[in-house]
């Protein structure tokens, strides 16, 4: 019976270890894509300055001094410019770096860099429409390294896009001028 409960546990080890490991390599995409999207009832100029100034993201964002009072941040370049670029570091939010790679009236696009993993793009997209504007924000990039890496890639939409919805929200209330940004609904 021992030796019979010594080769289950052995299986079992086997089974947990290639699914961890060997089949994410063959059957899940390092590849992953975050998007949500709001209406906000402001002109796409001023949602362009704020979102293409990266002194601002602390103000709007979920990834500030709230969640992580230990973070200090530092800025180069020009706000709204190509080359602009914000680095943090912070005991929860780690060690990264953002810096906008190009800007028009429509859309800005930033590159994400947290320590240890391969860059992400990020984007936004701005159409407006009367008084509104629709804005979309999105975060796409590869999970480079081992395999089981994959499986975060998998679940990268479940964790980023309740923190873009409630950034969104914020960025919504900072905007409208309505409530005060940080909690509530996106």
């Amino acid at each position: 019976m021992a030796r019979f409960l010594g080769f289950a546990l052995i299986f079992v080890t086997v089974v947990v270890v290639t699914t961890a490991f060997v089949v994410p390599k063959f059957f899940l995409s390092s590849s992953y894509a975050s998007e949500r999207s709001t209406v906000i009832a402001a002109p796409s100029s001023e949602i362009h300055a704020v979102i293409s100034d990266l002194t601002t993201w602390k103000d709007w964002t979920i990834w500030n001094a709230e969640i992580d009072p230990t973070v200090e941040y530092g800025f180069l370049g020009e706000p709204g410019q190509v080359g602009q670029s914000m680095t943090w570091v912070g005991e929860e939010l780690g060690e990264g770096a953002m810096t906008i790679r190009s800007v028009s009236d429509e859309r800005v696009t930033y590159t994400l860099e947290f320590a240890g993993m391969a860059p992400a793009n990020v984007e936004f997209e701005l159409a407006a429409k009367g008084d509104v504007t629709a804005v979309r924000w999105a975060m796409s990039g590869e999970m480079e390294g081992p395999p089981h890496l994959r499986w975060i890639a998998l679940m990268m939409d479940a964790l980023n896009g309740p923190a873009f919805e409630q950034g969104l929200a914020n960025l919504k209330v900072r905007l409208e001028g309505e409530g005060e940004p940080g909690g509530g609904d996106a």
